[in-house]
């Protein structure tokens, strides 16, 4: 240049200084080395499947930039027993005739491992399938907790014997149909 020499980048350093003869060993001149380390993340129980928690600064680092962010999302294991609707629990707990007529109690596990008792005994079922609320036993939620909803399905027996059907006349279960048959009530078909 007319004006004398003019200070231009190097390309044997690329305008750093210095030139690299070797690479690390651990990063092999990437700056960073992956590494396990554990991450507290605080799940809000009753968290809902899907649901996503950030952690801020936890993530991977890169040379002269910030660390980057975790991101964890919520994957409920399916309960064999139990379903989940809102934070309300459903399950359905078969029972006998004879349970289904004179009651019955049962323990329900609870997904905080938990056992919920649920007694029928004051009072028979009025249909087969028959649903009860066990109020505040669901998934918690802001303002404490859903139902537990248990649904009663009743197991016929495939044959009832002679001393079955004595029985439940001497509590008057089959009085009716006798009562009905002895006034003429016709013969019964069988369906």
């Amino acid at each position: 240049t007319p004006f004398g020499p003019m200070q231009v980048p190097c390309d044997a350093c690329d305008a750093q200084g210095f030139v690299v003869t070797a690479h690390c060993g651990t990063c092999h001149g990437g700056g960073g080395d992956l590494k396990k380390h554990s991450v507290a993340v605080s799940v809000e129980p009753g968290a809902k499947h899907g649901a996503r928690y950030l952690i801020r600064g936890e993530g991977h680092m890169i040379v002269e930039a910030d660390a980057g962010d975790v991101a964890v999302t919520v994957q409920e294991i399916k309960d064999p027993k139990l379903t989940r609707n809102g934070q309300d629990l459903h399950i359905t707990e078969w029972v006998s005739l004879y349970e289904a007529l004179f009651g019955f109690t049962r323990s329900i596990t609870h997904p905080s491992r938990k056992p919920v008792y649920f007694d029928r005994t004051s009072q028979a079922l009025a249909s087969h399938d028959q649903d009860f609320v066990i109020k505040g036993k669901g998934m918690p939620k802001h303002s404490g907790f859903g139902d537990l909803v248990v649904r009663s399905r009743v197991k016929m027996p495939g044959v009832v014997s002679d001393g079955d059907k004595a029985k439940l006349r001497s509590v008057g279960f089959l009085g009716a149909e006798e009562h009905h048959a002895s006034e003429g009530g016709g013969e019964r078909e069988e369906l």
